[in-house]
């Protein structure tokens, strides 16, 4: 376990990039740790008014506040609604700089890594989640219909990376088409070499 302390690191990426898995090996190579998964609202993909997903970001925003002497490492957090509000609801969150600014104010070393895969690996991912082995029902219509939305996400996702801003905000895009161990690698070199 390596001891990088104080750190709050962010893992964003459309659906079916590898997010939770990278969290959680992080979260095992990183000392005091707390590790947030975010879960979505209950209605994540029918029209709202972004009530809930604010309420949420913003109780989550004071945990992370009050564990300042912890690692953080967040399952996806605000920018995630930043990206999906502006493709399956009707509204954008007018909260999203006012999060950027009150995390960039506490004052602690904040990385946060954009997960991107290729149309394959979404592919895949998606055939993961649903245990299919069938190579008909992988490249079946209704899967490539999926991975074709997650990857319109993911473009929308690199489009809006700039918009994070911070004097203590550093960010990273990682392609996640190798092994996990490769990710947490390169990850843990980029937050390392950030703290020293």
């Amino acid at each position: 376990m390596t001891n990088i302390a104080n750190n709050i690191i962010i893992v964003e990426g459309a659906n079916c990039t590898g997010k939770s898995t990278l969290s959680q090996n992080l979260q095992l190579k990183i000392k005091y740790s707390l590790m947030v998964k975010l879960a979505p609202s209950p209605n994540y993909f029918e029209k709202l008014n972004g009530n809930y997903e604010k309420n949420m970001y913003y109780q989550t925003f004071e945990l992370i506040k009050s564990v300042s002497e912890n690692n953080v490492i967040l399952d996806r957090y605000f920018f995630s609604e930043y990206v999906y509000s502006q493709i399956y609801k009707e509204y954008t969150i007018d909260y999203f700089n006012e999060l950027v600014n009150k995390l960039d104010s506490l004052n602690r070393n904040i990385y946060v890594i954009l997960l991107t895969t290729s149309f394959e690996n979404m592919l895949l991912r998606i055939n993961d989640r649903k245990s299919i082995t069938n190579k008909d029902e992988i490249y079946g219509s209704k899967n490539l219909e999926i991975a074709n939305e997650y990857l319109k996400a993911q473009k929308l996702f690199i489009e809006k990376f700039d918009d994070i801003k911070g004097i203590n905000i550093k960010k990273l895009i990682y392609n996640n088409d190798l092994s996990i161990e490769n990710a947490v690698k390169t990850i843990m070199e980029f937050v390392y070499e950030e703290t020293k």
